[in-house]
């Protein structure tokens, strides 16, 4: 990823942290959470905290999340993935990290809402 990739991702997670869009998070002990469209959403993917958003485009659900290294896991340098999941109405897409931890992304009728679950933590490939 080259450094105008890096500030562009930079500048869209800064963004979506710090307008005034409200924002969606896990309250302490709950495992799920809905969003309207464009609510920022902020959670925390094991080494890794994610933002992002949803869209209704022609009646899908269309995620925009953007990982970055949390705060706490030691980087030399700003690295950033983000990851596009379309989702149809009635249906659910996964996002699982390589440590894990995951999330169940599911779109209403109409997308007129995105709800959002934490997964129980699962063993991470290559742990015995």
């Amino acid at each position: 990823m080259n450094i105008v990739n890096h500030k562009f991702c930079a500048a869209a997670f800064s963004l979506v942290t710090l307008t005034g869009y409200s924002q969606a998070t896990f309250a302490d002990g709950a495992n799920s959470l809905g969003l309207k469209p464009l609510q920022a959403l902020m959670i925390d993917v094991g080494q890794k905290r994610g933002v992002g958003y949803y869209t209704n485009e022609n009646g899908d659900c269309r995620l925009v999340l953007t990982l970055t290294a949390s705060a706490d896991a030691a980087r030399d340098e700003f690295e950033a993935t983000r990851i596009e999941f379309i989702i149809p109405p009635s249906e659910t897409k996964q996002y699982n990290s390589d440590d894990g931890h995951g999330f169940e992304f599911g779109c209403t009728q109409r997308a007129e809402a995105l709800t959002v679950s934490r997964l129980s933590r699962f063993a991470a490939a290559g742990s015995r």
